[in-house]
Formats: C-alpha cells, structure tokens, sequence
C-alpha cells in the first residue's frame, strides 16, 4: 500500500514541475503559427497554413488571409497595338504606348468630302477635298522624262529627250516636241478602281490628260493628247 502511495505522489510531483501554472489566454492559429499561449508561450495543433492565391501580372502570388507573398509577379500577356486601342495585357487590362495611326487608302471623292478608308481596322475617315488638291499636287511637282508610248510603239529618239514640269502651284512646264511651252494643270478627281490621280493640263490651247498611279507611290505618270490615242508614260526624273 505505502508503494502505491509514493507512485501517486511521485506523479503528482511531475504533473506539478512540467504544469503551466496558469491560466492560458489562447491567440488563434494562423497561417504561420499555431493556437499559443501569450503568456506562457504553449502551444496547441498546428499552424493553419495559407490560402494562396495566384500570381498575377501585377502582383506576386499572395495569402488572402495574411498578405504574405511568395515569388515574383507574372510577365504581361502582351497584345499589340491597333488602329483602335494601345498595346494591352490580355490578363489585367493594363496598356503601354498609344494606338497606332490609321492605314488610309483613298475611297470616295464626292463632292468637297474625300473618304479614306483604313486598312487595317476599316474604320471610315472624311476630310475636306480642298486637302486632297493641295497633296495631289504636291505629289506631281517635279520633272518627269518621257519613256514610252502606251500603246506599245517605241518613242523615236527625238521624241524621248522631251519632258514635262509640274509646279506644286498648277503650272507645268512641256517640253513636247510639238508644242513646248507652259501652261496650267488641275487635280480632276482619283480614281479609287484604277488606284490613281488624274489631272487636267492646258498647254497652249492644246489640253492633255495625265494620270498618276498612286500605287506605284508616284512613280508612273500617263501623259496623254486628249484627242488622239497616243499616250506617254513618264517616270520622275
């Protein structure tokens, strides 16, 4: 009996030395700790480990319950700039630069209005015509030398020294053999099928019609009498 007695006490005596001694006052779990004691430091289960949440263009991957992070944001998901908007991440939205500048080919040339259309996003732009007169001559000015005939036959030697001037002004210049002189040009209209400027010259009573092909970058001129099936083709000097 009296060795029972001392096994009990002895137990008593170990529960007393390893014992807190105190009321805990718990702090819950959390993502890097577990339920503790503040005041004796003990602690009970596990740390709750966190809710990640994914990385993001614009941040790291991320606890939702702490904030804590881990890793490095993710690279942008980059689409490229249009007509329309700049360049811009496809996953959050985000945009760098300026939408680019329309691509404009010529439609329609009604009235005062010049259409242009963009090649790119289709979107229809409309500018005065007055524009289009003063571009249109600009784009002819210069000296274009005389290289064949249209219709197929070979400019005679003669023939081929000769030139045309065009002023940004309206005043051309001939060198034709068979009536030099100056006199004045218009810009008529463009030709949208043809993907060219057509102009009007007046050369001493004598009136020709030019074409300047807009899709060579105007680089091919048609020189042509009006009343007579003979047409030059010209390249810019």
């Amino acid at each position: 009996m009296k060795k029972i007695v001392s096994v009990v006490l002895i137990l008593i005596m170990v529960l007393a030395l390893t014992a807190c001694g105190c009321k805990h006052v718990w702090s819950e779990a959390t993502c890097e700790a577990p339920k503790t004691c503040a005041e004796c430091g003990e602690t009970e289960g596990e740390a709750l480990g966190h809710t990640w949440l994914d990385a993001t263009c614009s941040a790291p991957k991320t606890c939702s319950v702490c904030a804590a992070t881990e890793g490095e944001t993710l690279a942008h998901t980059w689409e490229d700039a249009t007509c329309q908007t700049a360049k811009t991440c496809s996953v959050c939205a985000q945009t760098e630069g300026e939408p680019l500048a329309h691509v404009l080919v010529m439609k329609e040339l009604t009235g005062t209005t010049r259409t242009d259309c963009c090649t790119v996003c289709n979107e229809t732009v409309t500018s005065d015509v007055t524009d289009l007169n003063a571009a249109a001559m600009e784009l002819l000015s210069g000296t274009w030398n005389a290289a064949n005939v249209y219709n197929g036959l070979e400019v005679s030697p003669e023939e081929n020294v000769f030139t045309f001037e065009f002023l940004a002004d309206g005043t051309v210049i001939s060198e034709l053999p068979t009536n030099p002189g100056q006199g004045i040009c218009r810009f008529v209209e463009y030709n949208d099928f043809l993907g060219q400027f057509r102009y009007e010259a007046e050369v001493n009573g004598s009136i020709y019609d030019i074409a300047l092909y807009a899709n060579s970058k105007g680089t091919e001129l048609q020189w042509w009498y009006r009343d007579r099936y003979i047409a030059y083709l010209c390249a810019r000097q």
